[in-house]
């Protein structure tokens, strides 16, 4: 029997505890680096901080969060070799990026690619898991990202392309923002557009997350997405000339709004406030325009595909699920 400890109690941690083969591995304890001074429970298991690991016996830890450098950083530091780490949300650390860079340089080598200006102006795309080649033009942004993985940016920029090409009427918006890592992207590519960014900037609205357990939509998201403000997200706009920053609770954010929407991305986690931004924006949406709607096939946030679902349902409208990381679904009009 594989004694295991999990490091993170979030929506991450109770997905993988739900995942586990408890025939042949048990939980011995979480690890918390936030841990009350005296002490605290999880899924009837101690919680500890990373300090107090060297105490218990176990066979492997399992990083149960998105945060794999960070913790892995911390598990060094307390003498944790790698052997005895488990990381299951790895490609959007700096060691898959680092891989991939790698790997890119030695096919470049291997298949002579860089010596693709021979042949034409048009540059090749790094290598992903999934490539979209001969575009017969260079995209328009890097599809190279730490921060949003391949298929989502790459859609984003097709999307793009066809909203400007189409000469879509309409502004963009992105509603559920936290730190700007998808909204810099909707920032650079509709330059010329006003970009709105809805977001509390606190965290999850606690009534939010209340109706979503009540519905076993997701489970514990105490303290999570709270280490952001708006000066972050402004830093990492290219155009920051374009931002209008809507802080606060939707829709009571939008109130005074008259806008069209040529490109909207709703990336709220919870059912209530994905449900509630389809009823404005679709409404608002300019024919031959976008709606992506983030985690729609993620297990750790199944409110996520219930609201697209039943908002679909009851106005008769047609989605298509990308295989992006957490799942998207992209509704068009």
């Amino acid at each position: 029997m594989y004694k295991l400890m999990l490091f993170g109690t979030g929506g991450l941690c109770s997905y993988i505890t739900d995942c586990i083969n408890y025939d042949k591995a048990e939980i011995v304890a979480y690890i918390n680096s936030n841990v009350a001074e005296n002490g605290n429970f999880y899924n009837g298991r101690v919680v500890i901080s990373p300090s107090e690991i060297h105490e218990y016996e176990y066979d492997y830890i399992i990083i149960a969060s998105g945060s794999y450098d960070r913790m892995v950083d911390q598990l060094t530091t307390f003498n944790i070799t790698r052997d005895k780490i488990i990381g299951l949300e790895v490609n959007t650390s700096n060691e898959f990026y680092k891989i991939q860079n790698e790997v890119n340089h030695q096919l470049n080598d291997i298949f002579n690619t860089h010596k693709f200006d021979l042949f034409s102006n048009v540059n090749i795309e790094p290598s992903f898991l999934c490539n979209t080649t001969r575009l017969g033009r260079n995209r328009s942004i890097d599809l190279v990202s730490t921060e949003v993985d391949y298929v989502r940016l790459s859609t984003l920029e097709l999307v793009a392309a066809e909203i400007h090409s189409r000469k879509t009427e309409g502004n963009v918006a992105e509603l559920g923002v936290y730190k700007g890592q998808f909204s810099q992207y909707i920032n650079k590519l509709f330059s010329d557009r006003k970009l709105y960014l809805f977001d509390t900037f606190e965290g999850f609205n606690q009534k939010d997350v209340e109706l979503d357990v009540a519905r076993r939509f997701s489970f514990n998201h105490n303290g999570q997405f709270l280490d952001t403000n708006t000066d972050i997200v402004l830093k990492k706009m290219s155009n920051p000339e374009q931002c209008i920053i809507r802080k606060g609770f939707f829709p009571e954010t939008a109130v005074g709004t008259e806008d069209v929407f040529a490109f909207v991305s709703i990336d709220t986690d919870l059912f209530n406030p994905i449900y509630e931004g389809l009823s404005y924006f679709y409404p608002r949406l300019a024919q031959g325009g976008y709606i992506f709607v983030h985690d729609f096939n993620n297990g750790i946030y199944k409110g996520a595909k219930h609201a697209v679902k039943q908002f679909c349902a009851e106005n008769k409208i047609s989605y298509v699920p990308l295989s992006d990381q957490g799942g998207t679904a992209v509704i068009t009009k």
